[in-house]
């Protein structure tokens, strides 16, 4: 059928923040107008006869469907794409047209983009989607990505309000029609993206639906952005920031890669059947739970709080050397434990200073675990943003399992050990020479408590409380020393 063009007055606009265009929306016409549209169904902008749905706008168009013919169910606009400037429509590679409709009956509605100046068939491109609201506001989609041959500047926008029969005098309400931005990741278009890691920016318009290519075959199109973006992240991923993106029917699609993922939303996610689709996502700086795990990379791109925090890790009776996200204390480690902080470290040994806490990204000693376990579990924590070093001697690690080749290890006897495994996240490591094991001093810097008396001079060696080896006890001065891995006073 040829259509004609309608040289009507209509403006294309296009939105400042998601970059959508506006085809068409009932706020920018007058009541009472036809608003641009073609003299078909008796279009009439009119009150929206329902606000309390998902469009709360005051005004939409009204047109009326008379029959089953094509003609007696259609709508339609011109693009009028011989215009130029702001008012010439151009997709730009965007291929996802969504508008409100309401109706009474259940049923496909199709929209047909096509370019009438132009007699290439390949120019007429058709798209249904499913409505059934049965009498409510829903919105719809149609995705044009398998409508080869769909050109940049479509002329006309026409609607099938229902691709089945309808009843004589049947009324439709269209409202904000519009062509969806691209979604893109770090300023890329998501189609284009690949082997992403790092911290990701999501903007754009994000969708997850299903419609069908009526051009030929009723050929189903799913389109669902949250499994592309799940398919092109790498385990190097460690936070994504969706909070400036428009989310349609969102869901965290990220853990998969890397479970130590960091989302930061505007509003939590649908639970799915696992009870977990919020887990490490940050909204308004809270998340409820945060779970991290020693293989994988993390880091936080800024601060936030965490009601409970379980990190995955092998917890070994004795001594360990973690490097956390949050200030912690020895108690929340082990009841039996110690806390130290590295001083420094020579030939034979490592000094730590006792400490009482430790702050966020600090890495630290504890002793005296009393018994192994899987995890450590932690409640109210402020999460602190990952700085660009965690130590340089002794070093806090958070890029997942790597070559531990530069690091050693502390072990159950209390002392370093050049590693030959592999270092995790969330775990300290000395960064040393040789390869001799190095013994652990600890420097109580505080009151002397528990020090015993040197009563048998033997030729035990003895530490001074800055980890220097000295001579033997029967030469030593008056003073606290290390023997042994114990403090002992000579008088």
């Amino acid at each position: 059928m040829k259509k004609l063009l309608l040289l009507a007055t209509f403006a294309v606009s296009t939105a400042a923040m998601a970059q959508t265009t506006v085809l068409w929306d009932g706020e920018s016409s007058e009541v009472g107008s036809d608003g641009g549209w073609w003299d078909r169904g008796k279009p009439t902008v009119v009150e929206n006869p329902d606000k309390s749905g998902i469009n709360t706008s005051d005004k939409c168009l009204k047109f009326t469907m008379t029959g089953n013919d094509f003609g007696q169910k259609h709508l339609a606009m011109p693009f009028r794409d011989w215009m130029t400037g702001d008012n010439q429509l151009n997709l730009n590679g965007r291929r996802r047209v969504s508008m409100m409709i309401k109706k009474t009956n259940n049923e496909n509605v199709e929209i047909e983009l096509s370019d009438p100046t132009n007699g290439d068939p390949e120019q007429w491109k058709h798209t249904a989607a499913w409505y059934g609201s049965a009498g409510a506001w829903q919105k719809l989609v149609f995705d044009y990505s398998t409508n080869e041959g769909l050109t940049e500047c479509p002329g006309v926008l026409a609607i099938t309000a229902s691709t089945g029969n309808v009843a004589a005098n049947e009324d439709v309400y269209v409202d904000n029609i519009v062509v969806e931005d691209l979604p893109y990741v770090n300023g890329t278009p998501l189609t284009s993206a690949s082997n992403l890691s790092g911290h990701l920016v999501l903007t754009g318009t994000w969708m997850k639906g299903e419609c069908v290519n009526t051009d030929n075959s009723w050929a189903k199109v799913e389109f669902e952005d949250y499994a592309l973006l799940e398919s092109k992240l790498t385990s190097g991923v460690t936070s994504v920031d969706m909070r400036e993106a428009t989310l349609c029917d969102a869901y965290n699609s990220t853990r998969g890669a890397n479970p130590n993922t960091l989302v930061y939303a505007n509003e939590l996610f649908v639970e799915n059947g696992d009870n977990n689709a919020n887990f490490n996502v940050i909204v308004n700086g809270e998340t409820q739970q945060l779970e991290l795990k020693e293989d994988y990379a993390f880091s936080a791109p800024e601060n936030f709080n965490a009601a409970n925090v379980t990190v995955f890790c092998q917890v070994n009776e004795g001594a360990n050397a973690f490097c956390l996200p949050f200030w912690t204390n020895a108690d929340e480690i082990d009841e039996n434990a110690e806390m130290a902080k590295f001083r420094e470290q020579n030939e034979e040994n490592v000094v730590f200073k006792k400490r009482d806490g430790v702050d966020a990204n600090v890495p630290f000693l504890v002793t005296g675990v009393s018994a192994a376990k899987d995890a450590l579990t932690f409640s109210n924590k402020g999460i602190v943003a990952t700085p660009e070093t965690l130590g340089e001697e002794f070093v806090g690690f958070y890029g997942g399992k790597s070559d531990g080749e530069e690091y050693w290890s502390v072990t159950a006897d209390n002392t370093f050990e050049k590693t030959g495994a592999d270092v995790k996240s969330f775990r300290a490591y000395l960064v040393s020479t040789g390869d001799a094991p190095k013994t652990i001093v600890i420097d109580e810097q505080t009151a002397i408590n528990n020090v015993s008396i040197a009563s048998n001079l033997d030729s035990n060696v003895a530490y001074d409380l800055q980890g220097r080896k000295l001579s033997r006890l029967s030469s030593l001065k008056k003073g606290v020393y290390v023997v042994n891995g114990k403090k002992v006073l000579v008088k």
